[in-house]
């Protein structure tokens, strides 16, 4: 809006020095000749300032432009910096279900392998069992002693 009014009063500056130059036209030579330098000081004084006006507008622009650019930059670090975070956290979670699943993994093969010790110490047992069964039709006489097995079962 201020900007407005400083091009309106430019406008308005601009059209009273053209009619100034008119006026000058139709004065004497004396009066022309001072008018004349009033005028031309008048009119370079108001391009001064108007070219410093436009100079100001590109330094507010760019001023402006650079906040801009500082700010998405910023914005895009600081989000870059969250994705990060997060992935370092998803990595911490997936490090330590990987552990986990490795831990689990470990308990597994130990429990199936005193499974296998058991199923093997059955066994054992159970081949015991049969030649006892095959000594006591060969020795009837020790029947008592030989259809009870120990069981022993080595962990």
């Amino acid at each position: 809006m201020q900007l407005d009014v400083i091009r309106q009063l430019g406008q308005n500056i601009e059209s009273l020095l053209g009619e100034q130059e008119q006026k000058m036209e139709t004065l004497s030579r004396t009066d022309a000749s001072k008018s004349r330098s009033t005028h031309i000081k008048l009119t370079r004084d108001y391009r001064w300032v108007e070219t410093k006006f436009k100079n100001l507008q590109l330094e507010a622009r760019q001023s402006w432009n650079s906040l801009e650019m500082r700010r998405a930059a910023e914005l895009e670090d600081s989000n870059r910096r969250q994705f990060e975070q997060g992935i370092n956290a998803d990595n911490k979670r997936l490090q330590m279900k990987l552990q986990d699943d490795r831990v689990t993994e470990e308990i597994m093969r130990e429990r199936e392998e005193e499974v296998r010790k058991i199923n093997q110490g059955m066994h054992q047992v159970n081949e015991i069992y049969k030649v006892s069964r095959g000594l006591e039709s060969v020795y009837p006489c020790n029947r008592t002693a030989i259809s009870q097995p120990a069981v022993v079962i080595i962990l």
